[in-house]
């Protein structure tokens, strides 16, 4: 196939509640072509009928059924399915402007040394009314700062080089939760991270997302992300294995 612009990776499982509005809001976007990796991870509330139904009106798309391996290891399968050489995030509850991805591409375009890019975000509601701002740190000083505490990024509005990407070694399975904050802890040093500040993304804030729903699982893997980055500058690696063998919490 021709080489997209960006690929799109999406994993979902049982989220087809806001799908078809995210789905929407991808297949508006200015940028061309685009390839669409789009994950069902064990869906059972038709999900992936949803996405097979989006990926039959699209050139560039395609589903692929996996069976609960979770986000992290969804978009792992995603990643290694993409041809493009510039990754997009989109969560499958969440919307993005038209001019998102077309301008993230440009700016990386523009600033070769910068490999994970994201974007401020407006913060909408169940039914998708705005009901606050998402602030981003601006500025690779900045963003490294808040990287030491807290993802520096809205996960779902990141675009980043495929080489950035592979530099870090990816989403890792292992991670069930912040796996995004594990990945850009993974970063090196000489791939640079900026966010545009313009909210080019809108993050759904409701019960039944995974801020929501399982947010103590989420503080508790970032808390391992960070104390495997303190592990790995103090020996060279850590103790993913031990991970992935524990029982899920």
């Amino acid at each position: 196939m021709t080489t997209p612009a960006a690929s799109v990776l999406l994993a979902t499982r049982d989220g087809a509640r806001h799908l078809d509005a995210a789905l929407a809001s991808l297949a508006a976007q200015t940028l061309s072509p685009l390839e669409f990796v789009l994950v069902d991870d064990g869906s059972r509330d038709g999900s992936g009928e949803r996405l097979r139904a989006f990926a039959a009106r699209q050139p560039c798309a395609r589903v692929v059924r996996t069976n609960g391996l979770g986000l992290s290891g969804a978009l792992a399968t995603a990643a290694a399915l993409a041809h493009g050489e510039l990754l997009a995030r989109h969560d499958d509850d969440d919307l993005s402007h038209p001019e998102r991805l077309e301008r993230q591409a440009a700016h990386l375009a523009a600033h070769p040394l910068i490999g994970v890019l994201g974007t401020a975000a407006r913060i909408i509601d169940d039914a998708g009314r705005e009901i606050g701002a998402h602030p981003v740190p601006l500025g690779q000083a900045a963003i490294r700062r808040t990287l030491r505490r807290a993802p520096p990024f809205v996960h779902g509005s990141v675009m980043m080089t495929r080489a950035a990407y592979q530099a870090a070694g990816g989403y890792r399975a292992a991670f069930r939760a912040a796996q995004d904050y594990d990945l850009w802890l993974r970063m090196p040093e000489s791939v640079g991270l900026a966010n545009l500040a313009q909210p080019l993304y809108a993050w759904r804030h409701h019960p039944g997302g995974v801020f929501s729903r399982a947010r103590a699982t989420q503080l508790v893997y970032a808390a391992l992300a960070r104390a495997f980055a303190e592990e790995r500058r103090a020996t060279g690696a850590d103790a993913l294995a031990a991970l992935a063998a524990a029982p899920d919490a």
